[in-house]
């Protein structure tokens, strides 16, 4: 891992884009260092100027400047202040804001499901059709099984003789299921 004592903010790199983060940043590392690169596409080979790269910092942020092997999926942005091609040959950094602009719809909507997968996938563990079981727990995840709109537990629990039967049920006192 690179270890530096001095503040690389400025300088250019060449990259190779790993997956997409949550935020519209792709991942990439360089000697070990995790760079979030914005405006770049997964597989690409990227040249990206460091915006923070601090010494002590955990990692290190960055904005794509020129496009060296692009994706089948790259467009020219839809939003020219946010484009941050344009805006490394104007000496400017971009404007924060469709961070997506400069890929394909399609491919948009694919990153941004994998995204959500991937998170769904890091906090609570695979939750696709069908696999939703919590191993030894006799219980399912899946949340089309179990839970009812709000209204709908209003109306359930709205009989007071019904109250008392799950009470009773819960407790197993057959003294609260008497009126």
């Amino acid at each position: 891992m690179m270890t530096t004592t001095q503040d690389l903010t400025g300088r250019i790199l060449t990259l190779d884009v790993g997956p997409m983060a949550h935020g519209g940043h792709c991942i990439a590392r360089h000697e070990g260092r995790v760079i979030f690169v914005r405006h770049a596409i997964p597989g690409e080979v990227v040249r990206a100027k460091l915006t923070d790269a601090g010494p002590q910092a955990k990692f290190w942020r960055a904005d794509v400047v020129e496009v060296v092997d692009g994706s089948d999926y790259r467009r020219r942005h839809i939003w020219k202040l946010a484009d941050s091609l344009r805006a490394h040959e104007m000496e400017r950094l971009p404007v924060g804001g469709a961070e997506f602009g400069h890929i394909t719809d399609q491919h948009q909507r694919r990153l941004k499901a994998q995204v959500f997968r991937d998170t769904l996938q890091r906090i609570g563990g695979s939750l696709g059709p069908g696999r939703g079981d919590v191993p030894g727990s006799g219980r399912r995840r899946d949340p089309r099984l179990r839970h009812r709109h709000p209204a709908q537990q209003r109306t359930a629990l709205a009989d007071p003789s019904d109250v008392r039967r799950r009470r009773a049920r819960l407790a197993g006192d057959e003294a609260a299921s008497k009126p």
